[in-house]
């Protein structure tokens, strides 16, 4: 009986599931981001998985659609961490405190995976992702502060906007500590967010509700 003959690229083996094979090339993807760096091309993509160019394309039409494919994992990544924090009872100002540093010290231990993914328009893509948690998050913190939630979307817009750009620049300089920068950036926002009343409440805040929430994200494919 003849052998079924491997097409061109296609690795030796049995055939992976589509999702797992995805999973596989972003994995490699991300091992030769960290090693090459930001511009990390398709060809060493491909080489670092193993596998043909060809593959990488099968998978993923272009750069871009692997860029994109990343991101919605790299989001998926700081929600996870957005909602890990979120399950002992903080006072709003830790709240702001520990998802600051949690995310900067995200982008420490990855930053070419971070540059890579923010190509583009990724930072936008990033504000997007995270608003709809974090400004819900904030809304409650405003009404059990007895105050006005109304401010909660453009605040919350302000606040990540301001962290990523801040974020992107450390990131690229490290001209700070990791302490030092995430005392800077929590105390200019903790000011504005003071403006709002948020600090009318002086005790924990239990959000666990929200970490549920966000823990319910579907994982991306």
């Amino acid at each position: 009986m003849a052998r079924e003959r491997r097409r061109p690229g296609r690795p030796k083996g049995p055939r992976r599931d589509p999702t797992q094979r995805r999973a596989a090339l972003l994995d490699a993807a991300e091992a030769a981001i960290r090693r090459h760096g930001p511009d990390t091309s398709m060809e060493q993509i491909a080489d670092e998985a193993g596998v043909s160019k060809a593959t990488v394309y099968d998978n993923f039409t272009n750069k871009a659609a692997l860029a994109d494919a990343l991101l919605e994992r790299y989001g998926m990544r700081l929600m996870e961490l957005i909602a890990g924090g979120l399950d002992t009872p903080m006072t709003p100002r830790e709240v702001l405190r520990n998802g600051i540093n949690s995310f900067v010290a995200m982008i420490e231990r990855d930053p070419n995976v971070y540059r890579y993914v923010l190509a583009g328009n990724g930072s936008r893509a990033l504000v997007d992702e995270a608003a709809g948690p974090v400004g819900a998050m904030l809304g409650s913190v405003l009404r059990q502060a007895g105050v006005d939630s109304g401010s909660a979307e453009p605040y919350t817009r302000a606040l990540l906007g301001g962290v990523f750009a801040a974020a992107e620049w450390w990131a690229a300089t490290r001209t700070l500590s990791r302490p030092d920068f995430v005392a800077y950036v929590e105390g200019l926002f903790w000011s504005g967010l003071t403006g709002a009343g948020i600090d009318r409440y002086e005790g924990p805040v239990d959000l666990r509700g929200i970490a549920r929430v966000i823990a319910a994200i579907p994982a991306p494919e």
